[in-house]
């Protein structure tokens, strides 16, 4: 048996410039996992650091939902 999910991503604009949604689903179509990103141009910046922090907490979040 194999637990792969497919992700869906969107692209969205703000002021720091483009960043992208990402939702993982499980094969029922439940989300089980997501993230945000940016493009990577400035990894270090601090909005680069500020994204990456609430990435881990969506992603946190979403796999304790997907615990039925």
């Amino acid at each position: 048996m194999t637990n792969r999910t497919q992700t869906i991503t969107r692209k969205f604009k703000t002021a720091f410039g483009s960043m992208y949604l990402h939702v993982e689903r499980d094969a029922q179509g439940f989300p089980v996992g997501g993230s945000i990103s940016n493009p990577g141009k400035e990894p270090d910046s601090q909005i680069a650091l500020l994204i990456d922090q609430v990435s881990e907490a969506l992603s946190d979040a979403m796999k304790g939902m997907g615990e039925r």
